[in-house]
């Protein structure tokens, strides 16, 4: 790391960000899928899922210092379908979910078009499900390993687990 560390001085001084993304998996989503199972049955596959949507998400992060930030998610994601067990007995997921999660940044590699970074963020998801019921649950999002391409104008990748999902690819401002 402290080889590193020149690179990270170039860096240009931008302390505020604003990012659009999509991911994939949300942690509710996969919740939706095995609520609506029961305990001991095994799907065979998802018969047709009419939507799914998201996680679509908003951020907005501010640069504390050079390798710390804060900021605050929002998370938008969807599913409705029918899944069949392998007893071919159908049951039918439905979920929606509105997401607010503040969140820290640690940078561990700054350069002038690069930036890696690990996120995490906790928050409350307010849910209507397949009786459209509302419930309010607590959420996360974990991602370990982040990476940003560009200086002013940014794209970047997020590897991890919660509710902006498994893989979450997006563009970020910054300014």
């Amino acid at each position: 790391m402290a080889l590193l560390m020149p690179f990270a001085l170039n860096a240009q001084d931008y302390r505020h960000e604003i990012s659009v993304s999509y991911g994939l998996l949300s942690f509710s989503n996969i919740y939706d899928m095995a609520s609506v199972l029961p305990e001991n049955s095994k799907f065979d596959k998802l018969d047709a899922v009419g939507s799914l949507v998201g996680p679509v998400s908003v951020e907005y992060y501010n640069r504390i210092s050079s390798w710390f930030s804060l900021g605050l998610t929002g998370v938008y994601s969807s599913i409705e379908g029918d899944v069949v067990d392998n007893n071919k007995t159908s049951y039918h997921i439905r979920g929606r979910h509105i997401t607010a999660m503040p969140g820290v940044k640690l940078h561990w590699l700054r350069t002038d078009g690069f930036n890696m970074y690990s996120k995490a963020c906790i928050g409350a998801s307010f849910n209507k499900d397949r009786e459209n019921k509302n419930s309010v649950m607590m959420n996360f999002q974990l991602s370990p390993v982040g990476i940003e391409f560009g200086t002013r104008f940014c794209v970047f990748g997020e590897l991890g687990f919660g509710e902006q999902g498994v893989l979450n690819l997006g563009l970020r401002a910054k300014i």
